[in-house]
């Protein structure tokens, strides 16, 4: 690609004077883009693997271990309100 001095690199085909891609430019081009679409390709399926591999029972395991403190929390603030509340509420008689 012919560059331009001060400026940023234009496409071949907005430069003047552009005769097209040469066959070894077009067959590197072509191999360019199916690697990068293979890299994405395999990008995707670990992420799908991953994903999957949280919904088998053990990955469930760790989701429910770690929704416990928020169970934890709210058993907390109940008996703290309940205390609070036998404290400051009425007395029985």
């Amino acid at each position: 690609m012919k560059m331009l001095p001060g400026a940023a690199p234009l496409p071949p085909h907005k430069i003047n004077g552009w005769k097209g891609y040469s066959y070894d430019q077009l067959l590197y081009r072509r191999a360019y883009v199916m690697a990068r679409l293979e890299l994405e390709r395999e990008q995707l399926l670990q992420t799908i693997q991953t994903e999957r591999q949280s919904l088998t029972p053990l990955g469930l395991l760790g989701h429910v271990g770690s929704a416990f403190k928020y169970v934890n929390w709210g058993v907390l603030a109940f008996q703290a309100f309940r205390t609070m509340g036998s404290l400051f509420g009425r007395k029985k008689k």
